[in-house]
């Protein structure tokens, strides 16, 4: 799980996102915030990153410990309010399934976060955003190549991602 961010701007990392990379970036956003805000799974009846050992007792499970879930837990407004509903917009109007994504949107839309933290302070650290950039380069040359960014493709696991934005200060 990843949030990509090649770019301070979700209006702009949503325009540049390939449609399958787009899709992607939505179920892990929502995904991170269901984690976040403690959604139900409705099939395990237990919280989404949270599972169930044979014995009954309960653990957080990968997801529950992935490293952009910590580095979000505290900038769940943001990646709600902004990052997800970004996708979203972009996501419906190049989108022949309407209705489900409006859906999804209406209830992303509604207040399921109570404090705003502000924007992450990584947002406009320019070597994450270039590490993004490479990143998705390294996936899809041929869609993100018609961009003419200046990075060389290198793949970058999610940890390596999250730790250079837990390095701004």
């Amino acid at each position: 799980m990843n949030i990509m961010l090649p770019f301070a701007d979700p209006a702009e990392c949503a325009r540049v996102l390939s449609p399958k990379a787009l899709n992607s970036q939505i179920n892990e956003a929502m995904l991170c915030l269901k984690i976040i805000i403690g959604t139900v799974n409705e099939k395990s009846g237990l919280p989404y990153g949270v599972s169930r050992k044979k014995d009954g007792t309960t653990y957080r499970n990968g997801y529950g410990n992935n490293p952009c879930v910590k580095l979000y837990r505290d900038y769940g407004y943001w990646l709600h309010s902004h990052y997800t509903n970004e996708l979203l917009c972009r996501f419906m109007r190049n989108s022949d399934n309407r209705v489900r994504h409006a859906m999804e949107l209406q209830w992303w839309t509604s207040p399921v976060l109570n404090e705003p933290y502000g924007s992450p302070p990584w947002l406009g650290h320019e070597p994450l955003h270039s590490a993004y950039r490479a990143h998705l380069l390294s996936k899809d040359p041929g869609h993100y190549g018609q961009f003419g960014w200046a990075e060389e493709p290198k793949k970058y696991t999610a940890p390596e991602l999250c730790e250079i934005a837990r390095g701004v200060g």
